[in-house]
């Protein structure tokens, strides 16, 4: 009986300690996001066009919000290994899901500056395909 009591109370510790230790992660808010799109959309881009550069915005806004925390976005800021996690993390799971639009401006600008091709209905079937690969 003593020993029953014991392993109860053992877990029971156990459970409030281990929930007390994690953190919970802060959501992103719209206006958050909002501000990311603004800034995202602004910047100069050597590959993308207004249209892309919006499309890659709004998407790589989306999957900030939401696979991202505010406490990720804090992280970032670091030089240790939090720091790389957050970075490995938006770059996996906000980038990555958008990559498409990046490469298909890529393949596009390339294959039409090539002299050998320049024809804008191959490079753009290649560039749609190379985009679709990587989706």
């Amino acid at each position: 009986m003593m020993t029953r009591i014991k392993l109860t109370i053992l877990l029971l510790l156990t459970v409030l300690f281990s929930t007390g230790a994690a953190q919970a992660a802060t959501p992103l808010t719209g206006a958050q996001t909002e501000r990311y799109l603004v800034s995202c959309v602004s910047q100069p881009s050597k590959t993308m066009d207004s249209s892309t550069l919006k499309s890659f915005c709004e998407c790589t806004a989306l999957q900030m919000q939401k696979n991202m925390s505010f406490e990720d976005l804090v992280a970032q800021g670091g030089n240790d290994q939090a720091a790389r996690n957050a970075l490995n993390k938006t770059l996996t799971q906000v980038y990555a899901p958008c990559i498409q639009y990046p490469v298909q401006a890529l393949v596009m600008k390339r294959c039409m500056a090539d002299t050998t091709i320049k024809k804008k209905s191959v490079c753009g079937c290649a560039a749609d395909k190379m985009a679709a690969y990587t989706a």
